[in-house]
């Protein structure tokens, strides 16, 4: 089977979930099928192959102009001869009329649901929404990543036939992935110790709930320090800072997976906020270290979590939960949960489980 994937800026990864989405997937589906990457404009990778994967960029740039990117991309594909076509992303789903003579079928993953963040002002909200709606209506594929996903499609826009769900992948994290990494070297840096810190790893916005873990934590008995990972150069971002203090420490986006990993896997909890998406990258990868989550109530996490975490909604929650994971009395409680985690990415969320989805996807549809 020819397959693409458009939407990302491009191979190998260095930007964030899609990219890593292409590059995983990628790397799983060229053992039986031909995969080819369409970057964008920015790429810097300008080889034609990448570890056995066709790429090839498009000449405009997705954060520029995302609708001529979309459709450009779809162009490449269709050149190429792609017979499938995942598309990740909803912003082009109006060029998917110019191809209905193509014999390209094109698979649109929607990702979360963007229209609800709230740093949007309200045109944005409704363009984004207007994208959604026309998703339904326009994309006679819709592969989304979480049963969540599919379900307010389902329920929103009454989009019932051809909707299938295949989910973002993750690893088991170990620590000997970075051996050449001095893991004790890089914690004595930030001046924490193992096993001694709350750890959260997101982009700092309102719906990602950043706000109420660190006015819980504060309001908790708890004295070890609180690790904010994400940047700071929103005006949102900036209000969050002054709520820093000795305990409470905003330490910027990192970009380095071996310090990423080495944060998850030595943290004593962590705070997944996320409320608008549906399989969140960051979560699997908290999951694959094995750490105890603590995770806002929503029916994103809840599914991604197999309801085996603990969840917050408000301050209280946070102080509570807090309080819990202290207690020595509940040990065996939070071993069972942290084992439980790396198990779910084990047997459910490896990326070899979602590309063969992706595969038994395409089949029905080709064989239908």
């Amino acid at each position: 089977m020819k397959i693409a994937i458009i939407g990302a800026k491009g191979i190998p990864a260095n930007y964030g979930g899609y990219e890593t989405f292409a590059e995983q997937i990628s790397l799983v589906l060229k053992k039986n099928h031909d995969v080819l990457v369409v970057g964008d404009g920015s790429n810097d990778y300008q080889e034609k192959e990448f570890k056995g994967i066709h790429t090839l960029n498009s000449n405009y740039i997705k954060s520029k102009r995302p609708i001529i990117f979309y459709h450009d991309s779809l162009k490449i594909a269709n050149e190429w001869g792609a017979e499938v076509s995942i598309m990740c992303g909803i912003g082009g789903v109006f060029s998917i009329p110019f191809f209905r003579s193509s014999k390209m079928k094109i698979f649109v993953n929607p990702d979360g649901l963007g229209f609800k963040r709230e740093k949007w002002v309200w045109w944005k909200k409704i363009a984004l929404f207007t994208q959604f709606l026309f998703g339904a209506l326009f994309s006679k594929h819709l592969i989304c990543d979480s049963i969540g996903i599919s379900d307010f499609f389902k329920t929103k826009f009454k989009r019932t036939k051809n909707i299938f769900v295949a989910e973002y992948g993750s690893d088991l994290n170990t620590i000997e992935k970075c051996m050449d990494f001095n893991c004790e070297e890089y914690l004595k840096e930030l001046k924490i110790t193992k096993y001694n810190y709350l750890l959260v790893v997101s982009r700092l916005e309102p719906e990602n709930n950043v706000e109420i873990i660190i006015k819980g934590y504060l309001k908790s008995s708890q004295k070890s320090p609180l690790i904010i990972v994400g940047n700071t150069n929103t005006a949102y971002a900036k209000q969050l800072t002054q709520l820093a203090s000795v305990n409470v420490r905003f330490i910027e986006g990192i970009y380095n997976q071996n310090k990423l990993s080495t944060l998850r896997f030595y943290c004593q909890a962590y705070f997944h906020g996320h409320s608008v998406g549906g399989t969140n990258p960051s979560l699997l990868e908290a999951m694959g270290s094995g750490n105890l989550t603590i995770a806002h109530d929503n029916v994103f996490n809840r599914e991604v979590l197999d309801n085996k975490a603990y969840f917050f909604t408000n301050n209280n929650d946070v102080v509570d939960i807090i309080k819990t994971i202290e207690n020595e009395n509940n040990k065996d409680m939070i071993s069972s949960l942290k084992e439980a985690s790396k198990l779910r990415i084990q047997n459910y969320y490896t990326w070899e489980n979602i590309a063969r989805k992706y595969v038994n996807i395409f089949n029905s549809v080709i064989n239908d």
